[in-house]
């Protein structure tokens, strides 16, 4: 599983059709409307995972329920976003940190000047090795310089980074986690991970890597569940 955040994020509005009430001659028309509206934030990735840019509102149709929606809004304007990074070095990455490198690489360099980024790197323990800076080849030094080793403690790591990302300045807030999903030496429990993770504004994506030990794709699945 291979997910990336889409640095402009497009934000769509859609409601439900009104429904119209009839009237009496001696009555003046009545109708209600259910004003409803839904926010969805969309990503679009092409097969290779390259970010589709250019994308404007006769590209989207929603759906619920087989039946199309009303499009009320449609924006493409790209906002500062905040995104901690959390990368997995413990040893059971293997030979896969170089994709895991290249994964985070990819991903700063679409990124915009006004964004912030921080990163936490981890085995058995768990480390915030940069704070927030807007100079993303600051994270990419940091990461050329480490090599797996240790055990996994990613619950803390991701609690870590979870406790980072309140301090952010901007009003969209993201973690990019990279890891293989295994965990064998967290203080926190993945209950209490996952209570944490509901109580965050902060959307988490996840770049699966296939580690030497196996990979914990249940409990990746779960943790980018909980933030939709």
């Amino acid at each position: 599983m291979r997910r990336l955040l889409l640095p402009c994020l497009l934000g769509i509005f859609i409601s439900p059709t009104g429904l119209f009430a009839g009237a009496s001659e001696d009555q003046a028309p009545r109708f209600r409307i259910n004003v409803d509206t839904v926010v969805l934030r969309v990503t679009v990735t092409d097969p290779l995972n390259r970010y589709v840019v250019g994308l404007e509102r006769e590209h989207f149709k929603i759906f619920e329920n087989k039946l199309e929606q009303t499009l009320t809004h449609f924006s493409s304007d790209k906002a500062p976003i905040s995104v901690g990074i959390i990368l997995d070095m413990s040893g059971s990455m293997g030979d896969n940190i170089v994709s895991a490198r290249n994964s985070v690489i990819r991903f700063l360099e679409q990124g915009d000047p006004a964004d912030e980024y921080f990163l936490v790197t981890f085995n058995e323990r768990s480390s915030l090795v940069r704070d927030f800076t807007n100079r993303s080849e600051n994270i990419q030094n940091e990461i050329t310089l480490k090599n797996p080793k240790g055990r996994t403690a990613l619950y803390d790591a991701i609690y870590l980074g979870l406790e980072k990302i309140r301090s952010a300045r901007s009003e969209k807030k993201a973690l990019i986690i990279i890891t293989d999903g295994e965990d064998n030496s967290s203080r926190y429990t993945f209950s209490e991970l996952k209570d944490f993770v509901k109580e965050s504004d902060a959307q988490i994506y996840v770049i699966g890597e296939r580690g030497d030990m196996g990979y914990g794709r249940n409990i990746i699945t779960e943790i980018v569940r909980l933030t939709g």
